[in-house]
């Protein structure tokens, strides 16, 4: 009875031993896993973050571009009214000629 005591002793010390192990191999692979968890979700952050550059890095092209629209539309803005003020001093210079060209024309 004692020899099969000291068995059921040794075989449930055998037991337990396995069960640490597996537990600590059940522990390890949980974070191991975690770990693989936090590797894919900080891939998918840089992936999202590179995106992200992109479409800032296309949006800010696209911005100096509509800068530099604006800033030919400002130039040719600025011709125009140098011009418009060409034409308006020809106007009155021949409005000007005309009233002489009526007195002339009223005295003969």
């Amino acid at each position: 009875l004692e020899a099969h005591l000291a068995d059921y002793q040794y075989t449930v010390q055998s037991l337990e031993t396995e069960v640490k192990t597996q537990q600590s191999a059940i522990e390890s692979l949980k974070s191991d896993l975690s770990e693989e968890g936090n590797i894919r979700a900080k891939d998918d952050d840089q992936a999202t973050l590179c995106k992200d550059h992109y479409i800032l890095t296309e949006s800010a092209s696209r911005i100096i571009e509509k800068e530099q629209d604006v800033a030919k539309l400002k130039e040719i803005l600025n011709d125009i009214q140098i011009a418009n003020k060409g034409l308006e001093e020809n106007l009155e210079k021949v409005s000007s000629n005309l009233e002489k060209a009526e007195q002339v024309c009223t005295v003969l």
